[in-house]
């Protein structure tokens, strides 16, 4: 037991968890940028192999230890997308544009690869970002039906039970009328065994029934 608060610990708050994340995605990128470049470029010899090893092996232990130091500097359960997506994506990026300064210096004919390296880096940032922040609308979406969604009955037209994490689920297809009496259908995971023509409780968002997550079933 202590008669400090470990929060009040320097090594114990959040923005310095996350100045150390920042470091090792920083250090573990320069590296992987180094090491590429002088795999490719050096001509003369003039970089030790040990460090030319030691640089290609680091990267990725930093990356991952920067992604584990931000997320216990977040107060969120769930795995930042970002978090681990980002820094991969910079490794490759890095390795891409070091073999590509490396190929100028020796004249070599690897451009196409290291090329796809960076392109591919490039699109998995852009594919994270558009990711995350469409989970985040769809969140923020079930939020409002939650609190100021239309109730409605639906009937059940199709039941697949299985076994989740030791439970009981259900993936079901439930029929439902909207407010303007047109059907509708939405699919989604409930608990327990439901099966087929039950009547189960939905909320849903009148205004945004072209996305999935406007539609929250409940179970019995």
């Amino acid at each position: 037991m202590s008669l400090i608060d470990p929060t009040t610990r320097w090594w114990n708050r959040d923005s310095t968890r996350r100045v150390a994340a920042y470091t090792c995605w920083i250090v573990g990128t320069g590296l992987a940028l180094y090491s590429s470049w002088t795999l490719w470029g050096t001509v003369d010899g003039s970089a030790p192999t040990w460090l030319i090893i030691a640089c290609a092996m680091l990267p990725i232990p930093l990356l991952i230890a920067g992604a584990f130091l931000y997320q216990f500097s977040i107060e969120s359960d769930e795995p930042s997308g970002r978090a681990l997506t980002f820094p991969l994506a910079a490794y490759f990026i890095a390795i891409g544009l070091g073999g590509l300064l490396g190929n100028q210096e020796r004249q070599t004919t690897l451009i196409v690869m290291n090329t796809i390296f960076v392109a591919g880096g490039v699109i998995a940032i852009i594919g994270a970002e558009f990711a995350t922040r469409r989970i985040a609308s769809n969140a923020q979406l079930r939020k409002r039906v939650e609190h100021n969604g239309v109730t409605a009955r639906g009937r059940v037209t199709r039941a697949r039970s299985y076994s989740l994490n030791y439970q009981n689920v259900t993936r079901v297809t439930v029929e439902f009328t909207d407010t303007e009496g047109r059907k509708r259908w939405a699919s989604q995971t409930v608990g327990g065994e439901v099966r087929t023509g039950a009547l189960l409780e939905i909320r849903y968002s009148p205004s945004d029934l072209d996305r999935k997550a406007a539609v929250i079933i409940s179970g019995h």
